[in-house]
């Protein structure tokens, strides 16, 4: 069973570490797990990033680490909740640095 798609807000890179604001579907669950995808602009295979626990509705930073600098990155999360239930991917965000190149809503 799945749950509507989150909203990825924003995100913003400073040197290795991007910072994704996040705001989670609202669906009436104990909590939320959100799972980070990322991978380099132009490759074809995600790589499964950060986990977060937060409320359902309530939009949240989420710290992805360990990326390399100066290069483009697509982001997007995928929320699980206490029911079993899982979201398709949020939209697709482009960046580099603190500029968003480019937006794809799922």
């Amino acid at each position: 069973m799945s749950i509507s798609s989150g909203t990825l807000n924003s995100v913003s890179i400073a040197s290795t570490t991007a910072t994704l604001n996040y705001t989670p579907p609202a669906v009436e669950a104990a909590y939320q797990l959100d799972q980070v995808l990322y991978k380099k602009t132009g490759h074809s295979l995600w790589t499964v990033g950060a986990t977060n626990v937060g409320t359902l509705g309530v939009a949240g930073n989420i710290s992805q680490t360990g990326l390399v600098a100066d290069t483009l990155y697509d982001f997007c999360v995928v929320t699980a909740d206490s029911s079993d239930r899982y979201s398709l991917p949020s939209n697709i965000k482009t960046t580099s640095g603190a500029t968003i190149i480019s937006e794809i809503n799922s």
